[in-house]
């Protein structure tokens, strides 16, 4: 499975969230990787994907809206489906 891929990718709508907001929405190869993974070790398919990814972004979602233009990116890591709480923020310049 690739998450990445595609206009119905859950990377993808998220980034579309992030960018309401002003903000880049980055994922490193290991995450990419690692969610996969989880994927397909659960068997379920696309929603189970979409359900890892939102798990995956959602407080750094609420921390860019309660933020509001504080921030120009947020990159997910293998790290940030561990703990949905570890994330990398850039500032705004």
């Amino acid at each position: 499975k690739n998450f990445n891929v595609g206009k119905d990718s859950p990377i993808k709508w998220e980034e579309a969230s992030f960018l309401k907001h002003g903000v880049k929405l980055s994922v490193t190869s290991d995450f990419i990787k690692k969610a996969s993974s989880l994927s397909l070790k659960e068997g379920s398919g696309f929603r189970g994907a979409k359900g890892i990814i939102l798990t995956a972004t959602s407080d750094a979602l609420d921390e860019v809206k309660e933020n509001e233009g504080k921030y120009s990116e947020i990159v997910l890591t293998e790290d940030t489906l561990e703990n949905p709480l570890v994330y990398k923020k850039v500032l705004k310049k």
